[in-house]
């Protein structure tokens, strides 16, 4: 059940719009390579693309990733998210956030 879910809700983040008025947060063209969920940890594998965000500036890759997160963790609040680029572990120390590690949700970026 989990899976699915988590599965359209990154397809509806990928999907989202781009014209003058939306800021597009996640880089074009990107795809869902795979997403898998065991023991409170989701694991999404991203293409290739997913590398742009580390030509973000901070606020912007923050935003970006934590749109993700955030929304999969709606699923289950105290699941952690880990990343995949093109199936293998990102980097350390390659932007902002470090992605190689395992996000929690951020509630603070969140409005309310």
């Amino acid at each position: 059940m989990k899976i699915g879910q988590a599965r359209q809700i990154v397809n509806s983040l990928l999907d989202a719009p781009s014209n003058e008025r939306l800021y597009r947060l996640l880089p074009e063209n990107l795809t869902l390579r795979g997403l898998f969920y065991d023991s409170g940890l989701f694991i999404i594998d991203f293409s290739r693309e997913f590398n742009k965000i580390y030509s973000y500036g901070a606020n912007e890759q923050i935003l970006a990733v934590y749109s993700i997160v955030n929304s999969i963790t709606e699923l289950d609040p105290k699941a952690k998210i880990r990343f995949l680029i093109n199936g293998t572990e990102p980097e350390v120390d390659e932007g902002h956030l470090d992605l190689s590690m395992q996000l929690s949700r951020l509630e603070s970026i969140i409005e309310k």
